[in-house]
């Protein structure tokens, strides 16, 4: 027994009962700004709106306007205490310079005056005006008509309960607004009688001891620089106690260490539990765990584990504000942890993977190894060739530039209905390969010519394969289906169109890869606009590439006195 347990120490204890404060989640829609004025009147501002509640602080993105006025209609969630002791500031800012912004104007809205809701009904929008954040002429004001103004929606939204700890430990799962409170099922009891066998936490005049104390259901001792550190804890399950029945155990006091589960101590409580209605019980258990807003309009799981943190942080003030020994760290001990207690993360065997394995993994494209490196690797960790068909990619000087597992097919690419097309099946015909854009400058002539010359040579062999993309000028935005009608209906197209693919950066399409980065003497740079167009001949070979400014009736006369011959030539 620690030497502070003995009765004499325990006739100075006092138990102490702390309330934790009332939370709400904030809601604020920031919808228009009107008649913003920016510093430098010889252009249009790029502002936006930072909103903030205490330390909570958010941004919403910058609407870069033509106008004088900005539209964002975004949504942004707070958390706040009653009583409500921060207002709710909202500032329009001026991106001015990289690194330099300038406040346009700002309005001070008190919490107390935010409408509160208890379910989802809309809440009406209102006009704000914006105060100058400098000092003023107050007979400068007078004259003036009118103000930059802000359109924002905010409302204290009560029908959601405010999770302060992890929902697999939360015992009150209330809502906010009192009007939703549940009945009570019954009156929970509860002594704290006394703990024994504690392990003594530090020494004081050379002997072990422990200054223990109980806060909600974790038992913790309060070392000598002032932090708490946790004896162990002990869970009781309402729903496996009878009512009426006066409970008197010892419960065992037990910590989770690297080695196993250990026992630190006895604890001693006396319990009961009275059922006020049975009926009323069990008509609660029925019902959903959370309040009804949360499966009306629920919150993503990145908002709950940001909302959750804020509203910890909050709590964990308030408290301290009530003992100064009260510290955070009691209250981080019941948020959720990064990691989930009952997952191990060495489950993977990561750590036992050859590092030349996740070299390989992780290495650019093209690879910035070097090629006698890739050519040794072939297949795992260097150990040659996994399976039948491997394949490699290899540039115009004779580099690997990447592999490929057996599975793997780098001729394969879906078409605009989402199947999946085997490029060989055009084996033994000629291919024009071009990125095609519906709203480009250039969609009408290429398009146009490109149906001549298929309609023309298609029965001698010629195949045409379109590839939307929308990486340049974003002049390609539609869907497969939008696209397919808009050529199939405008231009009566019956060469394949293929589904949206992107042919620049590191999620270019493989056939694009393949196409640019071959030993075929074609250039090696990126595409440079719609319509560039790719020969490929009947042995799956690039023989020509064409920027987008070729015609494709030039391709006629490309070297040969008719398009026949030089197909046969190619």
């Amino acid at each position: 027994m620690p030497v502070d347990s003995i009765p004499a120490a325990s006739t100075m204890i006092r138990s102490k009962v702390y309330h934790a404060p009332r939370l709400w989640y904030v809601l604020v829609n920031v919808i228009e700004a009107q008649d913003l004025v920016p510093s430098e009147k010889n252009r249009f501002p790029d502002v936006y709106v930072k909103v903030q509640i205490g330390n909570q602080v958010f941004k919403t993105k910058t609407c870069q306007a033509r106008t004088f006025s900005a539209f964002w209609n975004e949504d942004l969630l707070f958390v706040a205490a009653e009583p409500f002791e921060d207002h709710l500031v909202l500032s329009v800012e001026d991106r001015v310079g990289p690194g330099k912004d300038e406040i346009i104007g700002r309005v001070i809205i008190p919490l107390s005056s935010v409408e509160k809701r208890a379910d989802d009904r809309i809440i009406h929008s209102r006009w704000f005006n914006l105060e100058k954040p400098v000092a003023v002429d107050v007979d400068q004001l007078k004259k003036e008509k009118f103000s930059s103004r802000i359109h924002l929606r905010a409302c204290l939204d009560g029908g959601y309960h405010v999770l302060d700890e992890s929902t697999n430990y939360s015992s009150d799962l209330r809502p906010t607004a009192k009007q939703l409170w549940r009945p009570p099922i019954g009156l929970l009891e509860l002594g704290i009688l006394n703990a024994v066998g504690l392990h003594p936490m530090k020494t004081r005049d050379g002997r072990g001891t422990s200054d223990t104390y109980c806060v909600a259901n974790q038992l913790g001792e309060k070392g000598s620089n002032g932090k708490d550190l946790k004896i162990g804890k002990v869970r009781i399950r309402i729903s496996t106690l009878e009512t009426g029945r006066v409970y008197t155990h010892s419960y065992p006091l037990l910590v989770l260490h690297p080695t196993g589960v250990k026992k630190m101590g006895e604890l001693h409580l006396a319990i009961r539990f009275t059922c006020t209605s049975f009926v009323n019980m069990l008509y609660q258990y029925s019902r959903p765990l959370l309040p009804k807003m949360h499966y009306v309009r629920p919150f993503t799981v990145m908002q709950l584990d940001m909302l959750r943190h804020q509203a910890v942080n909050i709590v964990a003030l308030r408290l301290g504000r009530q003992n100064l020994h009260f510290e955070r760290r009691s209250m981080e001990l019941s948020y959720r942890p990064r990691y989930p207690p009952h997952m191990n993360t060495k489950i993977s065997q990561a750590e036992t993977v050859h590092p030349d394995e996740l070299d390989e993994e992780f290495d650019t494209f093209p690879t910035s190894r070097s090629p006698e490196l890739v050519r040794m690797r072939g297949g795992i960790s260097g150990k040659g060739i996994m399976w039948n068909f491997s394949k490699f990619l290899v540039d115009k000087d004779d580099n690997v530039v990447d592999r490929y597992a057996p599975s793997t097919t780098p001729l394969s690419i879906e078409d605009a209905n989402g199947n999946d097309v085997d490029l060989s099946i055009f084996k033994g015909k000629v291919l024009l390969i071009v990125n095609v854009a519906s709203k480009c400058g250039m969609t009408n002539s290429n398009y146009t010519e490109l149906n001549q010359l298929y309609e023309k040579y298609k029965d001698q062999g010629l195949e045409i394969l379109a590839f939307p993309c929308n990486q340049f000028g974003e002049e390609e935005p539609g869907s497969n289906d939008e696209i397919q009608e808009f050529v199939c209906t405008r231009f009566k197209s019956e060469f394949p169109i293929f589904g949206k693919v992107e042919v620049n950066g590191e999620n270019a399409s493989l056939l694009y890869k393949f196409l640019k980065s071959g030993k075929w003497g074609i250039f090696g740079d990126d595409i440079q606009w719609n319509f560039a167009k790719f020969l490929v001949n009947k042995d799956g070979q690039v023989v020509d590439r064409y920027y987008p400014t070729t015609s494709p009736l030039s391709l006629e006369v490309k070297g040969q006195p008719t398009f026949e011959a030089w197909l046969d030539f190619v």
